[in-house]
């Protein structure tokens, strides 16, 4: 027999089975409990929901976690510690959806002067172990417009600049670096 509840925060009556009443321990409604756990969630700073939110907290564990060996120990904005500091940063920045932050000089940590938006496609683009560049891709581009690149020039400009054939031929066919 279901027995009638009345929810204390917003006083809804609803119909529920003991044995739901001992589920959810009390006679809060879910609509409550839901917004009762995402009110507990947000109590700290607010933030929780924001789309800079995932990237502030990355970058922070970025510099306290040992797995990320090439962030590890750099330093931050004493500033960035509060996430609405950074937000407001990042949006006078020119942050919007789909931008990542990049550290201009990857020797030093995350600074307002030191950092930047840009797209996610660019950011694999600028990492340490790429030794390619625009210049690079520009050269083999005109090279294949003049009608050049065959298998054993590829190679030449793989050795030359010391990056894999495949790379070389990937932008040549314009399937990377377009």
């Amino acid at each position: 027999m279901k027995i009638e509840m009345v929810c204390p925060d917003c006083g809804a009556s609803r119909l529920r089975w003991p044995y739901e009443v001992r589920q959810q321990q009390g006679p809060r409604c879910n609509e409550c409990k839901k917004s009762t756990r995402a009110r507990a969630q947000m109590t700290t700073h607010g933030a929780r929901f924001h789309p800079l939110y995932n990237t502030w907290k990355n970058l922070r564990r970025r510099i306290s976690d040992k797995h990320f060996k090439n962030h590890y120990g750099l330093d931050i904005d004493p500033a960035w510690q509060d996430v609405w500091v950074f937000i407001e940063w990042a949006t006078a920045a020119g942050w919007k959806p789909g931008l990542s932050i990049e550290r201009i000089d990857n020797n030093r940590g995350y600074w307002p002067d030191n950092c930047c938006f840009i797209p996610f496609g660019d950011q694999a683009r600028h990492t340490s172990r790429n030794t390619m560049n625009w210049g690079i891709a520009n050269e083999i581009k005109e090279r294949v417009a003049a009608g050049e690149v065959k298998f054993h020039v590829a190679k030449a400009i793989a050795e030359k600049y010391k990056i894999p054939v495949g790379t070389v031929a990937a932008v040549a066919y314009n399937r990377a670096w377009v």
